[in-house]
């Protein structure tokens, strides 16, 4: 529904600009200008709020995390945002934009452009021909970087865009509020209900996760069930499954009534050369610690934490309590494991393998079943998957017959 909205919402805006059939270079219309370079140790003059780039959202701006910075009383008029002032992202997502509605000043950061018009254009006009410059794949010639992209001054100045006369451009805006408000209207209807599936399906999980569930949840099906959402790229779907048999086996493995962060993250740790080993490439590990910060995570004195932490308190409690948006996890198929300039994690999807094999393989599950033609592959083996239940030795001997490597485990103790 959400996808179907989108499309419309293109659609509203390119019937709209249709009408216009005169295009001209942005730059004949606009007086542009950068906002000030924050350096602490240059800048003088009083402290004041600023947008940064992260602020300005599509068609709004977020005053929720405003800092300040020192401007001087002669800077005010270079460096302010005024009324009707369109504000435009250079870098991050290049072209986002939004009109300052606000009778208040504010100032800005030199990752933004203030657009004023010299025709008295209306600035939302020009605002949502952005956008829909952007959804639609035009703006993207303008940008200059081969990694991270920008639309410099000079870009934006290049950028062609329909012109008219200013009452033909606020009926245009008039039109295509009245119509994006509806569209507003079911997206809010639609989060809304998604709101209560996913609650909902959190409560399913938190009672599967504490046992709490009635009906028969096997490590089978809950694998079966993973497999699935795999095919169909569901990771995040995926990983839930994979978390409720990974707490459904630690609980038998150790012979516990219930199941813990302490029975978890054992299982976790015993197996990290096997989910390592497939879902991380040629890395064949005993343990993995990465400088991963996280809020649900007690890193080490030298800000390090381990990866079964990672797997309990992120990804397992992540679904539980719903926190799994701020994971800091991020499917990754291009590299098998890595952070990111942002300190996230990037994580292969076959890291989900890897935990279903430590699954599979473990002696008490080796009565459970899958579909017959279902298979698990590992470096230049494939194996069906109800091969190998319970079938631990069997990795062994596949990593052994691959890297000549050993490996080699004490008596398991119960947790």
């Amino acid at each position: 529904a959400k996808e179907r909205l989108k499309v419309y919402r293109q659609a509203v805006l390119k019937e709209a600009f249709e009408k216009v059939k005169v295009h001209i270079p942005f730059g004949k219309i606009i007086d542009a200008r950068l906002g000030k370079m924050l350096d602490k140790e240059k800048n003088t003059g009083n402290y004041r709020k600023y947008l940064r780039n992260i602020n300005v959202r599509w068609f709004s701006f977020d005053l929720t995390d405003l800092l300040e910075m020192r401007i001087e009383d002669d800077e005010i008029e270079k460096y302010s945002v005024s009324h009707n002032d369109l504000i435009i992202c250079e870098g991050g997502e290049p072209g986002r934009c939004a009109v300052w509605d606000k009778q208040d000043s504010i100032f800005y950061q030199k990752a933004l452009h203030r657009v004023r018009f010299l025709d008295n254009s209306n600035p939302k006009f020009y605002m949502y021909y952005l956008w829909f410059s952007a959804q639609t794949g035009q703006l993207c010639r303008y940008f200059t970087g081969t990694g991270i992209k920008h639309l410099t001054g000079q870009s934006l100045s290049k950028v062609v865009v329909p012109k008219t006369d200013r009452p033909t451009q606020d009926s245009i805006v008039a039109e295509i509020e009245s119509r994006l408000s509806v569209c507003d209207s079911i997206e809010n209807t639609v989060d809304t209900a998604l709101q209560q599936a996913e609650a909902l399906r959190q409560s399913i999980l938190k009672k599967a996760f504490e046992g709490g569930l009635k009906m028969a949840v096997t490590v089978g099906n809950r694998v079966q069930s993973m497999i699935d959402h795999m095919e169909k790229g569901e990771l995040d779907l995926a990983l839930s499954d994979i978390c409720i048999a990974l707490d459904i086996t630690s609980q038998k493995y150790y012979e516990r009534p219930s199941s813990s962060r302490t029975t978890y993250k054992n299982f976790i740790k015993e197996n990290i050369w096997m989910i390592v080993a497939t879902g991380m490439g040629n890395l064949i590990a005993e343990s993995i610690k990465l400088p991963f910060r996280h809020p649900e995570i007690e890193s080490d004195t030298e800000g390090y934490c381990t990866l079964e932490q990672i797997v309990y308190h992120v990804m397992r409690c992540g679904l539980v309590h719903g926190t799994g948006e701020n994971s800091k996890i991020v499917w990754n198929s291009l590299v098998p494991l890595a952070l990111d300039k942002d300190g996230n994690l990037n994580l292969s999807p076959s890291f989900i393998w890897g935990l279903a094999l430590a699954v599979i393989t473990c002696e008490v599950n080796r009565d459970e079943r899958v579909n017959d033609t279902c298979w698990i592959s590992m470096v230049t083996f494939k194996y069906l998957i109800n091969d190998l239940w319970g079938k631990r030795d069997n990795v062994k001997t596949m990593i052994k017959s691959a890297y000549n490597v050993t490996i080699e485990e004490g008596a398991h103790q119960n947790a």
